[in-house]
């Protein structure tokens, strides 16, 4: 499991912190690997010219984690988790069987991209994977000849391009079953409770959802964790 915050994890926010701890406690078998400027070299091939373009600011940390998961994933196989997801319990074995994997909470809209098929966040898949090639390739090519990226959503704009043009994409996609549907609940209860009662807001969210995506931008009253946890 690979988890990347460019500072460094003794720089990270409390409920960062909070969140890496609880993904390390539901890692199972996993082995939980702590992503940062100083190390993320060690796991992945990243061309010379998209890192001199992360050192000159034209590609920004958020876009150098798009491609980093994607050639992580690609190279070594394993499971991407943002920093910012808050796990429950183990993963469901419904992951185990698929060659890739993400969390996938149904037909939605709201997203105009993903439409609620897929979320970078989260990503699993094995070793050599073709949509992470694809992805990591594509990726590659752009930066290669541009200079700036224009939308934000770089990763979903190229995942929906695999999506609609090749058909083994689409159907690794399609094989997926649905998971984590209310991935955002905890997040939406939080912010309108003004960020008290973390622990008893975390009972309250659906069983089927396991793995809840918040944000470090917001505030949570009394974050705690166990600091040794985040090196063990």
């Amino acid at each position: 499991m690979f988890i990347f915050w460019w500072q460094g994890i003794d720089d990270a926010p409390p409920i960062i912190k909070k969140c890496i701890c609880s993904i390390k406690k539901n890692a199972g078998k996993h082995k939980v690997i702590l992503l940062d400027k100083s190390n993320y070299y060690q796991y992945a091939n990243i061309p010379k010219y998209i890192i001199d373009k992360v050192n000159n600011g034209k590609i920004n940390f958020t876009l150098f984690s798009d491609i980093l998961r994607c050639c992580l994933l690609y190279e070594n196989g394993g499971i991407w988790i943002d920093p910012t997801c808050y796990m429950t319990k183990q993963f469901d074995e419904e992951m185990y069987k698929n060659s890739f994997y993400t969390i996938k909470h149904g037909d939605d809209w709201e997203f105009p991209i993903c439409k609620g098929y897929w979320a970078t966040f989260f990503l699993a898949s094995t070793k050599k994977n073709p949509l992470m090639g694809f992805m990591r390739n594509l990726f590659f090519e752009f930066w290669k000849n541009e200079k700036y990226f224009i939308v934000y959503l770089s990763i979903d704009l190229f995942l929906s391009i695999a999506y609609d043009e090749f058909d083994w994409a689409r159907n690794m996609i399609q094989n997926i079953p649905y998971n984590n549907k209310h991935r955002d609940d905890l997040r939406n209860m939080l912010l309108k409770n003004g960020g008290k009662n973390f622990e008893e807001l975390c009972h309250q969210v659906n069983a089927d959802t396991y793995i809840n995506k918040l944000t470090y931008k917001m505030f949570i009253e009394d974050v705690t964790y166990e600091e040794n946890a985040l090196y063990d």
